[in-house]
């Protein structure tokens, strides 16, 4: 479409004639035609040069705008948004939440939470209030909410838990049959939650109240179901109800179930349904009660994988060397710093004659006690005022015989000793995900809830926001130098930019800088365009 403008003189006067029109290509002859539109003749000049210069950058119409006439303002974030979405999305999370919690408002508020986990952890205050500077509205369709629907999103949330890991467990647990079971601790600052008890804390937080985590994981290390129980709750006394939920809940009837030495005894072992096999390690008290029975035998345990099958248990043992130095080092360590304590009460009672010796050797008990150094005693000479260090070889060198040593158990005769093997090992995956949902990333405490409830809920939110860091970790792996939480962060610095032109307003996205766009590549996301819903458009 263009405007075709002439000039003709008659009788010493010139006439200019403008006509709007549009060419085509004749398919008959192959020539270009033109389609007269309107006649623009009797419009003002300045009207004529405007149509002409717009159709001239029809394509582009933003270089028509007099920056000093209009103004810009940052908008919203979306880019983190929007991504960790569709990555959501990706795996099913939005759909399973969709599917189970009818209520749109909440199933979008329970999806902005586990994305505001990934983006900024904190407290459900700090989702609520960084929901602000989100854009909330034009990428997840979710208006305007308050606090208190942010903790009643929780008890609707813990109403539909179960039914949404049901959703997800068939997405992701499919073809296979091995799951891989651990637990972990939390500590509190406060007493008040309902979980708080005082029990074995893992983050080596003596005198703190915790709560207990249990997680379970398909064999991809892909979270299937997390429970939480009371702080003082036995690792073993957790196993039960994993049980449950894979052979009633889920109904699963052909399990392997990993899980460590503290976990998978002897009593949990038995309550194993019908068509549940396991695979655990044993202590080393248990490695000497199998060699005095002489089922298996020391020299079993070399670099390479041994095997004795049992009145149908499979022992496979292995020396692991990296460990048994690691185990060496750490030892002598301790006895170092053991002498170079002995030296300095040494050193104190020489110099204080009315030090008394007993005292002195009470803390030297004290200190050999926590590092638990069980071939060396504590000697003293109440004459010269000396305390000594005595080490039974004999028994350092028992002690040092199953350094690095360790055997699996397992009911599972049809299978190779190295898949069995690698499979124990696979139990590094819940540790990873404990690492990331506690620490790296998700900062699963302080736990900000009291109730239940609420806790359970918050449990689940970091659980389904651990899937989507360990999807995108998966979609980053080794392409680029930033950890994940520095590339949400980059996301998150994608805001779209308001345009207000003093007649009219629109919303443009800014082109991202080349580091960030060859990242959002890396998820295989595309950024979003401008639609009715959607009021975010694109550079084009």
């Amino acid at each position: 479409m263009f405007i075709d403008s002439s000039k003709t003189t008659k009788n010493g006067k010139t006439y200019t004639r403008h006509t709007l029109r549009n060419s085509y290509r004749d398919k008959a002859t192959g020539k270009v035609r033109h389609i007269n539109i309107a006649n623009l003749t009797k419009f003002p000049e300045a009207e004529i040069n405007a149509i002409k210069l717009a159709l001239k950058h029809k394509n582009n119409l933003s270089v028509l705008i007099d920056s000093e006439g209009i103004s810009l303002q940052q908008g919203k974030s979306f880019g983190a948004l929007h991504i960790l979405r569709e990555i959501a999305n990706k795996l099913g999370i939005e759909n399973a939440i969709n599917l189970q919690i009818k209520n749109q408002k909440h199933a979008k508020l329970a999806l902005w939470q586990i994305i505001a986990r990934c983006i900024y952890q904190g407290s459900k205050l700090t989702a609520h209030r960084m929901s602000h500077h989100q854009a909330l509205e034009e990428i997840l369709g979710l208006e305007n909410f308050s606090q208190d629907d942010v903790y009643d999103n929780l008890s609707i949330i813990m109403e539909h838990r179960d039914s949404i890991e049901k959703q997800l467990f068939k997405q992701h647990s499919k073809c296979s049959n091995l799951f891989l079971y651990d637990v972990t601790s939390s500590y509190f600052e406060g007493e008040c939650n309902e979980y708080a008890q005082y029990g074995y804390n893992r983050d080596k937080k003596s005198g703190k109240q915790q709560l207990v985590i249990g997680l379970l994981t398909n064999d991809n290390g892909v979270p299937v179901a997390s429970r939480v129980f009371d702080g003082n709750t036995v690792d073993n006394k957790t196993v039960a109800e994993q049980i449950n939920l894979l052979a009633n809940d889920f109904g699963v009837k052909k399990v392997t179930l990993v899980g460590d030495r503290g976990m998978l005894k002897s009593p949990q072992i038995e309550l194993l349904p019908e068509g549940f096999n396991y695979i655990t390690a044993i202590s080393k008290v248990q490695i000497e009660t199998l060699i005095s029975k002489n089922i298996i035998q020391p020299e079993l345990f070399d670099y390479e994988l041994s095997e004795v099958v049992d009145n149908n248990i499979r022992y496979i043992m292995r020396l692991n060397p990296t460990r048994r130095d690691e185990i060496r080092a750490t030892r002598d360590a301790k006895t170092k710093k053991l002498k170079q304590f002995i030296d300095e009460q040494n050193l104190y009672l020489k110099e204080h004659t009315k030090a008394k010796l007993n005292v002195a050797v009470k803390k030297v008990n004290n200190k050999l006690e926590r590092y638990n150094l069980n071939y060396i005693t504590i000697g003293k000479d109440d004459d010269s005022r000396v305390i000594s260090i005595v080490i039974d070889k004999n028994l350092l060198e028992n002690t040092e015989k199953f350094d690095g040593c360790y055997c699996l158990k397992t009911d599972i005769l049809d299978c190779n000793k190295s898949i069995i093997h690698q499979r124990y090992k696979d139990l590094s995956k819940v540790e990873s995900a404990f690492r990331t949902m506690k620490t790296e990333c998700l900062e699963l405490r302080p736990i900000y809830v009291r109730k239940k409830e609420s806790t359970d809920a918050h449990v689940f939110i970091v659980t389904l926001s651990y899937m989507i860091i360990q999807e995108l970790e998966k979609l980053l792996h080794e392409q680029t130098p930033h950890k994940v939480l520095e590339v949400i962060g980059l996301f998150n610095t994608l805001t779209y930019v308001e345009v207000n032109t003093g007649q009219n307003s629109f919303v443009r996205l800014p082109t991202p800088t080349p580091e960030i766009q060859k990242l959002i590549e890396l998820t295989k996301v595309t950024l979003p365009v401008l639609n009715k819903k959607i009021k975010v458009a694109q550079n084009q």
